[in-house]
């Protein structure tokens, strides 16, 4: 078994004081006469174990000399272990031999080599304390001459009993060595693990794009990395220890026992994303938050940019398409103008007739187009859907682009209200009923896709037509995008406006059979 250097630093360290312990206690009984000594020099003072502590004294100062210096601690190590049990015997010698109660203090030598080094030298140990023990006592024997030698029977209980203690002791403290070291080496490789674990998060944390701040109950700072400094413009030394409100009062909502999960906000010029998180410890319980800030400023300045871009980008594509849809209807119509003075009379009605339709054409492509540019602004209230439907399907009953032939089948619970402008939702389903009826579709069933949500409900239009091409089904809300001929493009993409001005949502999929389904997703209203 091989200790650190650290670790065995401190065995010695112990050991020495523990040495020093013993001469203090020495030095007291003796003083006090509580063990006197079975051998002296001279009849007075000092006598032989007054000695002894003095030299005992001076050699725990030369250990502690050489291990403040820092080297051969192994050496050291091995020298104080074999060196214990002979300075043990030369005090057992001095108080008595057999009747010395110092015996004991074999064992403790015995145990601090199994510490230090393991049980293979303390077994060694052992063997040597067993015979100095025995040595010790035929040598108080002899010079207490009382008698000079002991018999082998009486050496006999003695040996049996100290060799028994020192071999268990050697093995008991080994083994508990070994376990003391396993222990050691496995507190050291956590505490490894831990520390590169520690890092790792720091660096995890400080390699972050985004600031992060985390705060305690109290809403005092506890940590910062260095984004924060980029995002708020305040160093991360600034805010710790500090509650959090006061160099930042706008993030004291995050503070509160109820905090939003996450919010945009201005802070000195710029715009930031605030997203809040619990803390917990090992036992769930909640002891902070997380805050992680990020700079919207940037972002947003590119949204607006693009945002007119695209504005532009449509508007020239409305531009292009408005003239050439004009284009043919006021062709149709000159052409039918030009013929009309010199028809005979059954071919005026005809002309007539195609100017009608070509007029038509541009009243409800203008009418279209400045829908779409300039949607009215919803009046959302309240709205029963079922009766609503039910007038519904009658109007287009009498629409000829619908007519008597197909049906719309209203499956909806009675109770339900949607809130929304009753005109947005009229114009926004009549734009899908008739883009499902130039598809081809006889019938088209309305019902709740589920049950309503978090105040929400999706409604489900699914016609039995032909559907739509996969490929084009993702382009289908798109402005001016179109199929037909004779079509707009504005039918699904106004209905789609229509929809998210009132702070809905709509999708458009195809069903495995035939048909397409189209979602409406709602704000539900209960009174």
């Amino acid at each position: 078994m091989t200790l650190s250097h650290a670790n065995r630093f401190t065995q010695l360290g112990r050991l020495t004081l523990y040495r020093l312990l013993l001469i203090s206690l020495l030095l007291l009984v003796t003083q006090r006469e509580m063990l006197a000594p079975a051998v002296s020099l001279s009849g007075s003072r000092p006598h032989a174990l007054d000695l002894f502590v003095g030299g005992l004294f001076l050699l725990s100062l030369l250990y502690a000399l050489w291990l403040k210096s820092g080297r051969g601690l192994e050496l050291l190590t091995r020298v104080q272990c074999a060196m214990d049990p002979i300075l043990v015997s030369v005090l057992v010698v001095l108080t008595g031999g057999l009747e010395s109660p110092l015996h004991v203090l074999y064992g403790l030598a015995t145990l601090n080599t199994a510490l230090l080094l393991g049980r293979r030298n303390a077994l060694a140990v052992a063997g040597l304390s067993l015979l100095l023990s025995q040595g010790s006592i035929a040598m108080a024997g002899a010079l207490l001459r009382t008698p000079p030698w002991l018999s082998a029977s009486e050496l006999f209980v003695p040996t049996v009993v100290n060799g028994v203690g020192f071999l268990l002791t050697a093995l008991l403290g080994g083994a508990l060595a070994e376990r003391v070291q396993g222990l050691l080496v496995a507190v050291e490789r956590q505490k490894d693990s831990l520390a590169d674990l520690t890092s790792l998060h720091e660096q995890i944390i400080e390699a972050a794009p985004m600031g992060l701040i985390s705060v305690n109950t109290q809403g005092v700072v506890r940590g910062a990395n260095g984004a924060i400094q980029g995002v708020l413009g305040l160093p991360a030394e600034s805010l710790l220890g500090r509650p959090l409100q006061e160099p930042l009062p706008q993030l004291s909502p995050f503070l509160a026992p109820d905090p939003p999960a996450s919010e945009e906000l201005e802070f000195q010029g710029r715009i930031l994303a605030v997203n809040a998180a619990p803390l917990r410890n090992s036992r769930r319980q909640v002891i902070g938050a997380l805050l992680t800030v990020r700079d919207l400023s940037e972002r947003k300045r590119l949204e607006r940019e693009l945002a007119e871009r695209e504005k532009l980008a449509l508007t020239g594509r409305m531009a292009a398409f408005l003239a050439h849809e004009i284009r043919n209807p006021l062709a149709s119509i000159l052409s039918a103008g030009q013929m009309l003075s010199s028809a005979r009379e059954e071919q005026r009605t005809r002309l007539q007739e195609i100017i009608l339709e070509e007029v038509g054409r541009l009243k409800q492509l203008t009418g279209d187009f400045l829908f779409f540019a300039r949607p009215p602004q919803p009046q959302r209230r309240p709205v029963p859907l079922t009766p609503f439907f039910a007038e519904l399907e009658e109007r287009l009953q009498r629409d000829p682009h619908w007519g008597p032939r197909r049906a719309l089948r209203v499956m909806l619970p009675e109770a339900l209200q949607a809130l929304v402008d009753p005109h947005h939702l009229t114009q926004l389903v009549w734009n899908i009923l008739l883009n499902a009826a130039q598809a081809g579709a006889e019938e088209v069933s309305l019902h709740l896709d589920g049950p309503p949500r978090r105040g929400r409900a999706t409604l489900a239009l699914v016609d039995d037509g032909p559907g739509m091409d996969p490929a084009l089904l993702s382009r289908a809300l798109e402005p001016f995008f179109t199929t037909r001929p004779s079509g707009t493009g504005l039918g699904l993409a106004v209905a789609a406006q229509l929809i998210h001005l009132n702070g809905g949502d709509i999708s458009l999929e195809n069903l495995p059979g035939r048909g397409l389904k189209v979602r409406l997703t709602l704000e539900t209203f209960h009174g």
